[in-house]
């Protein structure tokens, strides 16, 4: 994707109301890996998550299975996460394995995923619907994104990140958090936990 495109695609997400919120990392040693975010950027302490598995994952257009652990901390506003793959083929194992640990996603949070999706792609047409309740988009091939996966974490955060990869570094991660997750971000923000 070209820089006009990513300018473009950006400026399409901040129309529909995407906030910045998040920056993750991909890491081989989830323990290892707070112990340096704490010392190093302040983030007083992690909430962890072990074992997650998601529904209705897809991943580079197929459904698939994967397991890993996660930590959520805040270095003032932002949220840090780390993420330790387990089990399965996804993002995360593909980064570490050709990139090594390093920044894996910037993530954006929106209202409503399908919208923002439909609007970013560009898609139209009949048969989509069945398969974005399911938390896939079909990408026409005149669009300059590709969803590379996308699911649902806990009772009904949808999320779906957009391959950037090549022209940033880094995934973009769009996610529509559930009640439950947005008052878990609050509660580890506060550091309440």
């Amino acid at each position: 994707m070209s820089t006009k495109q990513i300018s473009s695609s950006l400026a399409a997400l901040t129309a529909a109301g995407a906030r910045w919120f998040q920056i993750a990392y991909a890491v081989n040693d989830l323990a290892e890996a707070q112990s340096f975010f704490q010392a190093t950027l302040g983030v007083s302490r992690f909430f962890v998550i072990e074992d997650i598995q998601f529904r209705d994952y897809i991943y580079r257009g197929q459904a698939a299975f994967c397991r890993q652990n996660v930590a959520f901390g805040y270095a003032g506003p932002l949220q840090i996460e780390l993420m330790q793959p387990l089990e399965g083929e996804n993002s995360l194992t593909a980064f570490l394995r050709q990139r090594g640990p390093g920044v894996h996603h910037l993530g954006l949070e929106v209202d409503d995923l399908e919208q923002v999706l439909r609007a970013l792609l560009n898609q139209r047409g009949p048969g989509t619907e069945g398969r974005e309740s399911q938390g896939v988009s079909r990408e026409p091939e005149s669009s300059p994104l590709t969803i590379v996966e996308s699911g649902i974490a806990g009772q009904g955060t949808r999320f779906a990140f957009l391959d950037t990869l090549a022209s940033s570094g880094t995934y973009l991660e769009l996610v529509a958090l559930d009640e439950e997750n947005r008052a878990l971000f609050e509660r580890i923000r506060r550091g309440d936990f």
